[in-house]
C-alpha cells in the first residue's frame, strides 16, 4: 500500500489521500511485513492472502520487540500514519 515504507520516509501529504482502510492496512503492514500476526481476523485474512506474508510473531511476541525489528522508517511511518488517523477523529 506504501511501497517503499521500510526504505524511507512517507509523507504525511500522501497518507492524507488515503481512505481510512487503507491506512489501515498500510499501517498493519509494515508489522506484516516482519511475520507479525494478527487477533483482527479481517486483517490476518488480508495478509494471509498475500504471497509474502509470512506469519511468524504472535501479536504480544511482536509488540514486546517492536523496536528491534522494525527500523527507523518503519517506526517513523507507523507514527505519520497515526498522526493522521487521530486528526479524522
Amino acid at each position: 500500500i506504501l511501497y517503499g515504507s521500510d526504505s524511507g520516509y512517507i509523507d504525511k501529504s500522501y497518507c492524507e489521500e488515503l481512505s481510512d482502510e487503507d491506512l489501515r492496512l498500510a499501517r498493519n503492514e509494515i508489522l506484516a511485513r516482519h511475520g507479525r500476526t494478527f487477533k483482527d481476523q479481517a486483517l490476518q485474512d488480508y495478509f494471509s492472502s498475500k504471497s509474502w506474508y509470512m506469519p511468524t510473531y504472535t501479536p504480544e511476541d511482536f509488540d514486546a520487540q517492536q523496536d528491534s525489528i522494525l527500523n527507523h522508517w518503519e517506526l517513523a511511518n507507523i507514527e505519520t500514519i497515526k498522526e493522521v488517523e487521530a486528526e479524522r477523529k
